[in-house]
């Protein structure tokens, strides 16, 4: 039935898939795991959801989750959208969703999110949702920046 001394069999024919069949290819789990980290809060674990915070770290987290940390590192904005058929954040220029493959940013102190496109295209030093002056920019990222499991603080 072959292999008896005459062939050698080649990696490639031995090792037939290279992809995880169970879960996907690494690459494809990867993703879905960034991707829920967009839907949840980046304190509490939970699934977003109104009233939300935007802190000084570019997370974005449930209200009643960062109260302790209210007054000096977040911003309560008020126009921001979740999508209800995905559970991410939408930018309310372009309708682009907050999923981790899209840049976003939260300007500060008024707390709105949108797309990093969106706010090079308009060129102006004030909000364009909400229309308060804008003292910084924050890029986006639920993930969290330390090992401990702790967001890191300004």
């Amino acid at each position: 039935m072959g292999c008896e001394g005459g062939t050698i069999p080649k990696r490639k024919d031995v090792v037939k898939n290279t992809n995880n069949t169970i879960g996907g290819s690494k690459k494809e789990v990867i993703s879905e795991c960034l991707q829920e980290q967009y839907k949840t809060c980046a304190l509490s674990q939970e699934p977003l959801k109104h009233p939300l915070a935007l802190l000084m770290s570019g997370a974005i987290c449930n209200l009643p989750a960062c109260s302790h940390v209210l007054e000096l590192y977040a911003s309560v904005p008020k126009n921001i959208q979740i999508d209800a058929m995905s559970g991410f954040l939408t930018c309310p220029i372009s309708g682009k969703l907050l999923n981790g493959r899209i840049p976003f940013i939260g300007l500060w102190p008024c707390g709105c999110v949108m797309s990093q496109s969106a706010w090079e295209s308009i060129k102006s030093n004030d909000c364009p949702v909400c229309g308060h002056a804008i003292t910084r920019r924050i890029k986006i990222t639920q993930q969290l920046s330390s090992a401990s499991g702790k967001l890191s603080l300004p």
